[in-house]
């Protein structure tokens, strides 16, 4: 087991702040790099540009295109609550 910072903030070591987690929780903690939000990127198609994906039990799902990246964005959202719970992170 791991300890996670709920906030993120390595340096935020009070107590609530603090909970266990499996080094795949600890993961999904994590926040987004680039650009885009977390779990979107961007195709260079016509039609439905955004894709959205997740990792999930160490495979990747495949969420769907998107005519925009907010609409795969809040897919993404949706989906990292169900998977991930409250380890869900999305920014």
């Amino acid at each position: 087991m791991y300890v996670d910072h709920i906030n993120t903030i390595k340096a935020d070591n009070r107590i609530i702040n603090l909970r266990l987690a499996t080094p795949t929780q600890n993961q999904q903690n994590k926040s987004g790099c680039g650009v885009y939000p977390k779990g979107v990127t961007w195709r260079d198609r016509k039609e439905k540009p955004w894709q959205a994906k997740i990792r999930v039990n160490g495979e990747r799902l495949h969420l769907g295109s998107f005519e925009t990246m907010e609409e795969a964005a809040k897919t993404y959202q949706e989906a990292s609550e169900k998977y991930h719970g409250e380890f869900a992170r999305y920014d």
